[in-house]
């Protein structure tokens, strides 16, 4: 069992991870940003290990709940950056089955 203290302090880890996240994903830093994406999901398996047995007084709660509010903010924020690389990813692998199939045609063609 870990501390309240502990507690609250996964919690400033995993908002200084979402911080960093979003500033590499500004910077396009796509590495970086599995990286650290690891690292925050081990944070947040840690939570979820002791979240339902934590008891916290109320100035505790306070605290958790401003930085869980500031995780999901920067997590908004995250999304809003990375969301066109999705689009561009399913482009490039459209592009790449479109080349597959007229690559494969061909050679059917070819032989």
């Amino acid at each position: 069992m870990i501390t309240q203290d502990e507690y609250i302090a996964i919690h400033e880890t995993i908002l200084s991870l979402a911080q960093q996240m979003l500033e590499v994903a500004e910077q396009r830093d796509e590495q970086q940003l599995a990286e650290l994406e690891a690292v925050f999901s081990q944070q947040i398996d840690i939570l979820k290990q002791y979240s339902p047995h934590m008891a916290l007084n109320q100035q505790q709660r306070t605290k958790v709940m401003t930085l869980v509010a500031e995780i999901l903010k920067c997590n908004h924020l995250l999304f809003n950056i990375t969301r066109p690389w999705q689009h561009e990813l399913a482009l490039k692998i459209s592009s790449l089955d479109t080349q597959q199939k007229v690559q494969q045609a061909y050679n059917q063609h070819s032989d």
